[in-house]
């Protein structure tokens, strides 16, 4: 049969048959729907852990400014509201924040951060500049888009580690870790933050009114905050996933420091810790999170794997 003369529709119906389809609809010939929009899309990577050293074991600490720069050229070109890093911009050493940064400048849309352990491996005198030059106003925020909550958490707070010897807030995390020692608590290094008083309230406050507003909420931290259904890391962590765990409306909870990455879903909150940078010469570990109305989709390059997580 001579089709020269005829549509690719009148093609597709008169050949189909023959190659052992009994039916075609016409929604079948009809052009494809167009594909669904998510609601709003960012990006998400953690510990790029950037110093001036040699590597040490798996970690390359002078790749990550290549890495990072050849992920924001990405990054850049994808229609993003935000980035976020979820801690250990730097390994070591406040000179390392300056050339770090100056890769961060030149993302198109607004970038992130929040506080991790190596962000304060600096010399005293440098510890209280270490937010501002990370580009924070503040050690812990928020703040709300297109019927979303974005909460970003400061669990460095009680860290003796992040403050100067001698400074309010350095005696303050003494008198906690002599309380912790007395009521029997872990005080290994790994357990040696958390976060305070106020803060809790001021999280509690922020859970509350977006609930009451019928937005949804997204957590982001540096420390690891469940594994395998048991709170871990922080003094307090299970006071922290049990605020959370009230909170039908809180989604997930994004955060760096175990650089394997893990993921677990718990009482309808998806817990992920997203992959470090630093990791290996050559490969990168980012992500862009596409937020959709039932689900979020993780799009992960280089190690991090794709997911999708669907909402409760």
């Amino acid at each position: 049969m001579d089709f020269q003369n005829y549509s690719r529709r009148q093609v597709l119906r008169l050949t189909i048959p023959a190659l052992g389809g009994a039916f075609l609809s016409d929604k079948l010939l009809a052009q494809p729907a167009a594909m669904e929009s998510p609601l709003f899309s960012f990006g998400l990577l953690g510990d790029p852990q950037y110093a001036d050293v040699n590597p040490a074991g798996s970690r390359h600490f002078r790749a990550s400014l290549g890495k990072l720069k050849a992920c924001i050229t990405h990054l850049n070109q994808e229609d993003l509201e935000f980035i976020v890093t979820v801690g250990d911009i730097i390994d070591r050493d406040f000179a390392s924040i300056a050339p770090i940064m100056k890769i961060y400048k030149g993302l198109k849309t607004e970038h992130r951060s929040v506080l991790g352990n190596h962000d304060f491996s600096v010399d005293d005198q440098f510890k209280a500049k270490v937010p501002a030059a990370l580009g924070m106003k503040a050690r812990y925020m928020s703040d709300t888009r297109k019927g979303w909550r974005f909460i970003r958490l400061d669990a460095t707070e009680l860290a003796s580690y992040a403050h100067a010897k001698g400074s309010p807030r350095f005696e303050e995390t003494q008198k906690n870790l002599q309380a912790l020692k007395a009521s029997g608590g872990d005080t290994t290094k790994h357990y040696s933050h958390g976060i305070g008083d106020q803060q809790m309230a001021w999280l509690r406050k922020e859970l509350e009114d977006s609930a009451a507003q019928g937005q949804r909420a997204l957590i982001f931290n540096h420390f690891p905050a469940m594994r395998n259904g048991i709170p871990v890391r922080s003094w307090n962590s299970r006071a922290l996933v049990d605020l959370l765990e009230q909170h039908k409306h809180v989604v997930a909870y994004f955060n760096g420091h175990h650089h394997a990455g893990r993921y677990h879903e718990h009482h309808g909150i998806h817990y992920l810790n997203v992959k470090g940078m630093v990791e290996t010469a050559k490969d990168t570990a980012y992500s862009i999170v596409k937020v959709y109305p039932d689900r979020l989709e993780i799009h992960g390059f280089g190690t991090e794997p794709k997911r999708n997580l669907v909402s409760r």
